[in-house]
């Protein structure tokens, strides 16, 4: 989580809608963060996609950018677990 601080915390509980995959914005002017198939591990990020990848942006300035490949014959599509819709911060 420390990719994704302040907007995230350690501790925090994320609701995903596991059937939100689109990369449009959900409410306009805010950027949708993402649960994103990384290997066997999940990352929350900010998400886009070029060239072949899936571009994982943390909001931690002093994180860094990680890239992963689609694989061949493979959507982005598939390497998105779901938006991020619900953050709760455990007191």
């Amino acid at each position: 989580m420390r990719a994704m601080m302040p907007r995230l915390a350690p501790g925090a509980v994320l609701l995903l809608d596991r059937h939100y995959n689109s990369l449009e914005q959900y409410h306009r002017g805010t950027p949708n963060i993402y649960a994103v198939r990384v290997g066997e591990q999940c990352a929350i990020r900010y998400a886009a996609v070029a060239s072949g990848r899936v571009i994982l942006r943390p909001h931690n300035p002093e994180w860094p950018v990680e890239l992963v490949e689609i694989g061949t014959g493979r959507s982005f599509v598939e390497y998105i677990i779901g938006r991020v819709c619900r953050i709760a911060f455990a007191v």
